[in-house]
Parts: structure tokens; sequence; C-alpha cells
């Protein structure tokens, strides 16, 4: 039998099976200490609550949201060239394809009208 170090526990380790059984420099020699379990007790409540803190800010999509959007506007006020640059390439992209749009439907209108006029004339 080999001891090997793991997650910071000392484990006697079967060469065989590979198997392990915690040794008495490990958690277990705290269980006699009454205190020292209640201190391991507390850092480990004090990790989870940390951790649950941590995943329930995650979890918060409107405060993201809202962080996301103070952000953006932080960008704004520093520098607004770049995001006024922006701006005016998506309308003038939105423009182009509504002006697209109306000439196909235009073309396309005058196509069928001419296709059969007996069904467009009063």
């Amino acid at each position: 039998m080999t001891t090997r170090k793991k997650n910071g526990r000392s484990r006697a380790v079967d060469e065989v099976s590979g198997g392990g059984v915690p040794q008495a420099d490990g958690p277990a020699a705290a269980v006699d200490d009454p205190d020292a379990l209640r201190a391991d007790i507390e850092a480990t409540r004090s990790g989870l609550g940390d951790s649950v803190e941590a995943l329930a800010a995650k979890a918060d999509v409107k405060t993201g949201a809202k962080d996301a959007a103070n952000a953006a506007a932080r960008a704004v006020r520093r520098r607004p060239a770049p995001v006024a640059v922006v701006g005016v390439v998506v309308v003038a992209a939105l423009g182009a394809v509504v002006l697209v749009r109306r000439r196909r439907h235009v073309s396309l209108t005058r196509r069928v009208r001419a296709a059969a006029p007996w069904r467009w004339s009063r």
C-alpha cells in the first residue's frame, strides 16, 4: 500500500485495485476535535453561500440586461461618434431593403397586371 494526496486528503491506495481509505491526517482526524469540525462546517457553509449568490446573480436576467444597457449607455456617452456612424449605417441599410422590396413589389404587380389585364380593368 502507498499513500497518495488527492484534493488535499491523504489516501492509502491499494496498488492492485486503485481504491483508497482516508487516513488519520485528513478530515477524519478533525472528527475528534469538535471545534475543528465546527470551523470546517462554517467554512463549507460560507463557501456554499458564496456559490449560491454567484449562481443567483448569473440567473438574474433582468439585472443582467440592465447592467448591459447601462454599459452601452456609458460607452455612447464616452464616444458618441462611432455609435452615431453605426446608427446611420443601420438606417441606410434598412432604407435600402425597403426600397428594393418596393421596387420588386411594383415590378411584380405590373407583370401580373400585364399578364391578365381583364382582372384589373374596371
